[in-house]
């Protein structure tokens, strides 16, 4: 039986637009197309020193939304992507947990050079305590926001690799790690309980081979206490074995929480020469009719750098014909 449409989102990977002011200008050529913006946030530029928080331009964002009466899907990250810095910043963690607080590692990319990822030390005991009293004052700060529909805690692990490639930064292994996800989990729901809440799964240590237990047992853990399940990068045509892993395990948690998916325009974006896109019916299709998502959040540029053409003129018009079917 098919699920109702996803509510879409809109992620901006232009270091200089906001995703709220693309999501209009597609809301403009679509009516209530996106449902809101999904925003992105570090952790490390909020919190400006211990004990000391600056929530001004979330919640100008937040405003903005409301402003145009969409809603915000929001997520406080521990990770950095070095190559790609909204704010400039290069760490994962506030400056005064540097340099225990987080690792490093180089994530290479098919065509693409080799990039650095700094990612927070989830298992070290400070940056525990630290980030766990970050959720509470965000809480504080944010859930009585009118505009936020949803908030997210960010994966940590990135890359395909396998959990022991972590061993080196003191990874303890995915029981232990799997048991800090649900001590976060828990502070998030306390700290946001007008909204929708979701753990991002995709990349979770070891998930693709010998934690396979532990990441279904996060799953059963997410229904216990009423978070939602996200997946940061849905490419089913690039992973067919990390479908089997994860993304089917979707389908029995239909209905039971909120399940959320992110698409990089590499998994939408299927540009042949001569042809345009091709797969994008495919590829929404299996997002409503196999992963059966309550929220979707598409993140593109506004000018795409092979293509030379904007989101807008381009895979709108795809985006058009499938909600409206």
């Amino acid at each position: 039986m098919k699920k109702n449409k996803p509510k879409l989102y809109f992620a901006s990977s232009d270091t200089c637009s906001s995703p709220v002011n693309l999501a209009l200008r597609c809301n403009d050529q679509q009516p209530g197309l996106f449902a809101g913006c999904y925003l992105i946030y570090s952790w490390a530029v909020i919190e400006t020193g211990p004990g000391r928080y600056d929530w001004s331009n979330v919640l100008a964002e937040l405003d903005l939304c409301e402003s145009f009466g969409m809603k915000a899907f929001l997520t406080l990250r521990d990770k950095r992507w070095v190559w790609f810095l909204k704010d400039r910043q290069t760490h994962a963690v506030p400056r005064d947990l540097l340099p225990l607080g987080q690792f490093e590692k180089q994530q290479q990319f098919t065509g693409t050079p080799s990039h650095l990822v700094r990612v927070a030390k989830r298992w070290d005991a400070n940056v525990q305590a630290r980030f766990l009293l970050f959720l509470a004052e965000a809480g504080k700060a944010l859930s009585g926001h009118p505009a936020l529909a949803a908030f997210e805690i960010t994966e940590t692990s990135l890359g395909h690799q396998h959990a022991r490639d972590l061993e080196v930064f003191g990874y303890p292994g995915a029981r232990e790690y799997s048991e800090i996800m649900k001590r976060y989990m828990h502070a998030a729901r306390l700290a946001f309980p007008r909204q929708d809440v979701f753990l991002a799964l995709n990349w979770i240590p070891g998930a693709r081979s010998d934690a396979l237990s532990e990441h279904i047992m996060l799953f059963e853990y997410a229904k216990k206490i009423g978070v939602g399940i996200s997946v940061t990068d849905i490419a089913p045509q690039n992973f067919p074995d990390y479908v089997d892993a994860v993304y089917k395990k979707f389908a029995a948690y239909t209905g039971k929480i909120p399940l959320a998916g992110k698409m990089e325009r590499s998994s939408y974006r299927l540009w042949e020469p001569g042809r345009g896109h091709v797969g994008v019916d495919w590829v929404f299709g299996y997002v409503e009719n196999t992963l059966m998502l309550d929220y979707l959040v598409l993140q593109d540029d506004p000018m795409d750098a092979v293509t030379k053409i904007g989101f807008y003129e381009s895979v709108m018009p795809y985006l058009k014909r499938w909600m409206a079917k």
